[in-house]
């Protein structure tokens, strides 16, 4: 009857939204060495994310937003 209809599920742990249009940005292309380096994420849909950053020093960060939702919030990490 309904052809079209279809249900949607919530997000949780077993119905995840994927990442959708994720974009990094920040304000230079080249920082000296020393400078706090800011970087912005953002993206269109997305849950459950985890973002594991290799800085090329052997430095690394893994930031875990404490918000499901992570579409609807900026991300923004710092690195010096």
């Amino acid at each position: 009857m309904f052809p079209y209809l279809h249900f949607l599920s919530e997000i949780s742990e077993e119905h995840q939204d994927p990442v959708l249009n994720m974009r990094l940005t920040q304000a230079k292309l080249a920082y000296k060495v020393g400078e706090t380096v800011d970087v912005l994420v953002t993206m269109e849909r997305g849950s459950h994310v985890t973002f594991d950053v290799q800085f090329g020093n052997g430095e690394t960060l893994t930031v875990t937003p404490t918000d499901v939702l992570v579409f609807k919030h900026t991300i923004r990490f710092s690195h010096e």
